[in-house]
């Protein structure tokens, strides 16, 4: 593998061309990348890495909101609906760093730069128990009892986890 490679908006002919060979091992996840709804922008927006005519991982991001009890409503979110390496590069480093951690920061960077046009305070998302560790490592928490997020379909065994940006 070549020490280059770029995290771009996922297309048509990106997906026709390169995610069929996508597998990461959970079939859910495997099969959004080649599904329509990835290219779906009233369900989010998704971001493929990609080296060497090969998807290394993906993530999906879109809106939604933290609330507390009594259905109040905490502050806007990013929510990162799916989150994906490729089998052949989970736990595997590019330099000192994992993959997972490479493509976690490319989503950190587009969700600072959306903060420029539109106002939210957290990241949210639902972790499958193969990537709390991850996420932890990166700054997450899992949601507090008295807090809550919207899930998506088949998520209900996943942890919710956020990511205040503006903690101190």
């Amino acid at each position: 593998m070549q020490n280059e490679f770029n995290t771009e908006k996922l297309t048509k002919e990106t997906q026709k061309e390169y995610a069929h060979k996508f597998d990461c091992g959970n079939p859910a996840l495997t099969s959004f990348l080649k599904n329509h709804i990835a290219l779906d922008i009233s369900y989010g927006t998704t971001y493929v890495m990609i080296a060497d005519n090969t998807i290394i991982g993906y993530y999906n991001i879109s809106t939604g909101c933290i609330v507390a009890e009594n259905n109040i409503r905490m502050g806007g979110s990013v929510y990162i609906n799916c989150f994906a390496i490729d089998k052949r590069f989970q736990k595997q480093k590019m330099g000192k760093y994992y993959f997972s951690d490479i493509l976690l920061h490319d989503c950190f960077m587009r969700t600072y730069k959306l903060r420029e046009h539109i106002g939210f305070g957290f990241i949210t998302l639902s972790s499958t128990e193969e990537g709390i560790y991850l996420y932890e490592r990166n700054g997450f928490f899992e949601l507090e009892e008295d807090m809550s997020i919207a899930k998506n379909k088949g998520e209900d065994k996943c942890l919710s986890m956020y990511l205040p940006l503006d903690y101190e």
